[in-house]
């Protein structure tokens, strides 16, 4: 119980809870780790990690700046040269076949993410990045909460918080208010794809003293075909942004309701719910008698 009182939580430890305690119980508290995952899965944090270098290199001299669509036409060799140097750091200095194709792959996405979404976004509204990659920790009701954000901007009066997402998916992103509802908690698993935004406005209204209601966040959907202002996918989308602040405070409610139920000693790690769909990905299939 100690352990888990002094544990920091993640929003990736909360959402690993929400989906299988019992997962939750191996990864974090046994700390059990797989020395081998599933290839697709190992590949595709690789190509992440990568997008996320690049983009953190080519961002990281202009902390603090007003960015301008002028400035990012300027720095288009710079996206290259970023990108040379972290394809020869991470495969060497010639790279052939698949690796080539994914060098090629990367360029153009990124190439497509400054000229279709970035410039077209700062000729609407002024933009300041104030950290890149920024690692913040709070604590709310004795809870450890901590998160690293990918890129923290202000546009206007407004604190935006940007996590990069190098898939298309909206599916585990998303959040389905039609089917969450607070006094179910069987509906949680169903409708929430992931709690990492309204887990980050916490953690960064706590440890900034921002007030929630000048907090917004989404991803960015890197992994898109067609790079343009689509790509973002916020907390709220349209058809959800009546009520945001009652919606905001339900989700703060489940997180730390989740939250007590991880410490609470009567309450057992029990297997997924949905186990079909949950033990097929899972990396514990050949620990878990459940599966």
């Amino acid at each position: 119980t100690r352990f888990l009182k002094d544990f920091p939580f993640s929003a990736s430890s909360l959402d690993t809870y929400l989906n299988c305690p019992l997962k939750f119980y191996y990864k974090y508290v046994l700390g059990l780790t797989e020395k081998e995952g599933v290839f697709e899965e190992l590949e595709r944090e690789e190509i992440g990690l990568l997008v996320h270098q690049v983009l953190f290199d080519y961002f990281r001299d202009k902390i603090g700046k007003i960015l301008t669509p002028k400035d990012l036409n300027l720095w288009e060799l710079e996206l290259e040269k970023i990108i040379d140097h972290r394809f020869e750091e991470q495969y060497g200095k010639e790279v052939v076949g698949e690796i080539y194709l994914l060098k090629r792959q990367v360029k153009k996405h990124l190439e497509d993410f400054i000229t279709r979404y970035q410039i077209p976004k700062l000729k609407e509204t002024p933009v300041k990045i104030i950290n890149l990659e920024h690692q913040l920790e709070a604590t709310k009701d004795t809870f450890r909460l901590t998160a690293r954000m990918d890129r923290i901007e202000s546009r206007g009066n407004r604190i935006v918080i940007i996590d990069y997402k190098t898939s298309a998916s909206r599916k585990y992103l998303s959040i389905n208010f039609n089917k969450l509802d607070l006094n179910k908690r069987e509906s949680w698993n169903e409708a929430i794809g992931t709690l990492q935004l309204p887990f980050y406005t916490i953690v960064y209204s706590f440890s900034t003293g921002v007030s929630l209601e000048e907090i917004e966040c989404f991803f960015l959907l890197l992994g898109r075909n067609l790079i343009d202002q689509d790509i973002e996918l916020p907390l709220f989308e349209d058809e959800d942004r009546n009520g945001v602040a009652e919606k905001l405070s339900c989700l703060h409610h489940i997180i730390f309701t989740l939250l007590k139920e991880i410490i609470d000693p009567d309450q057992p790690f029990i297997p997924a719910s949905n186990r079909q769909d949950q033990c097929r990905r899972c990396i514990y299939n050949n620990t878990c008698s459940n599966s």
